[in-house]
């Protein structure tokens, strides 16, 4: 089945989708304080019973509901940075340069509070991808496992004294 590459409605897959295919959504692709203030400038135009003024700020209302996030689809072997507003996707796919290893982190989560857990697949180009996002160590450890397993790559933790081996 065909689909093309760029706008295509995305279809919902498992958390893994049998670990060839990682769908890591990043973040809002705004800050929440342009809403706030957008918010505000909204409420005076329709106090002013300005209703072009409140009409044009409906668009920008839809604009902050986007998101940003990478895919990797390992099985092919690319990568797309993609912007996500309600149903539809968009962004080109382009081709991973040459794996090097995978790499465990752990960072503290700002946002949600506790510790979030990431997986990375560093290359020997430029850009590095984000695999995988987790808050529960026990699904980060059996992603690599099993991701170590079938690609043949070989998986490092990232440590305080550097990387470190994982098995």
């Amino acid at each position: 089945m065909y689909t093309p590459s760029f706008l295509y409605i995305h279809k919902q897959r498992s958390m893994h989708d049998n670990y060839y295919v990682f769908d890591t959504i990043m973040g809002a692709k705004y800050p929440f304080w342009y809403m706030v203030i957008l918010f505000i400038f909204q409420m005076g135009a329709l106090v002013k019973d300005n209703w072009v003024l409140t009409v044009a700020f409906l668009p920008m209302f839809i604009i902050f509901a986007m998101y940003e996030g990478v895919e990797v689809n390992i099985a092919k072997m690319q990568y797309r940075d993609y912007t996500h507003l309600f149903q539809w996707w968009w962004g080109r796919f382009k081709p991973i340069e040459d794996p090097d290893y995978l790499l465990l982190s752990r960072t503290s989560d700002t946002r949600n509070g506790g510790i979030r857990y990431d997986v990375h697949l560093i290359t020997k180009g430029s850009r590095d991808l984000l695999l995988f996002r987790t808050k529960n160590l026990e699904d980060h450890e059996n992603v690599v496992k099993v991701l170590a397993q079938r690609t043949g790559w070989k998986a490092y933790r990232n440590t305080i004294d550097g990387l470190e081996g994982f098995e």
